[in-house]
């Protein structure tokens, strides 16, 4: 006689609660409302999202207009670091032209065609190298950094004047959730002193009753 054996029941996924239900929902509702996040192509989905959590878990919104603010915050913050990047890109392309530079000119002493060539072969590799045999030559790193900053300070200022929007909206939106907290918590505490001041007027009322008919 061939025993069959029992099936193992599969593993069965906990149905969703109303209340994760609900917070599915309002998230979907706001992503519409709020339109699409800032995600550019060649960025990472996966990281804007998980910024998006913590600045969530950190400031705990408690209503739709803080939620709104948050998703401010967190949009602001990706801005800002894209353009961190984009500056600090920016420079590296500014030094790149300045070594190119200093070898199709040839003006500098010292620098000569065997100089140049293997320049121009380095820094096809590795910029790094490049600076180096320019270092042996007098110019240093320095000098290629500073000649960079001339070349492109009007992009840079345009960036910088950027970066410093962004930053200043990105504390007016946490500015405005500690002024909401701290005005309902003020308006929590005047109407708890409201309630309690009635509540000892009714009792001084009743104590005072009591006495009379004592």
């Amino acid at each position: 006689m061939v025993s069959i054996k029992p099936r193992r029941p599969g593993r069965q996924t906990k149905p969703k609660s109303g209340l994760q239900k609900s917070s599915i929902a309002f998230d979907n509702t706001l992503e519409k409302f709020l339109g699409p996040s800032p995600i550019l192509e060649g960025e990472d989905p996966a990281n804007y999202a998980g910024l998006l959590e913590q600045v969530r878990q950190q400031t705990a919104p408690k209503d739709v207009i803080e939620h709104i603010y948050v998703r401010d915050i967190v949009d602001l913050t990706w801005e800002l670091m894209r353009a961190r990047k984009i500056k600090v890109a920016l420079l590296h392309k500014g030094q790149v032209r300045v070594v190119q530079q200093f070898v199709s000119n040839g003006n500098w002493p010292g620098l000569d065609m065997d100089t140049r060539d293997a320049v121009n072969s380095a820094i096809k590799k590795r910029f790094s190298d490049a600076v180096s045999i320019l270092k042996k030559k007098g110019i240093t790193l320095e000098d290629i950094t500073a000649q960079a900053f001339a070349s492109e300070s009007k992009t840079l200022q345009v960036i910088e004047q950027n970066m410093m929007q962004i930053e200043a909206r990105r504390n007016f939106a946490l500015r405005e959730i500690e002024r909401r907290r701290t005005t309902f918590a003020k308006r929590l505490e005047n109407s708890v002193n409201v309630v309690e001041a009635e509540y000892k007027e009714v009792k001084d009322e009743k104590s005072q009753i009591e006495i009379e008919k004592g």
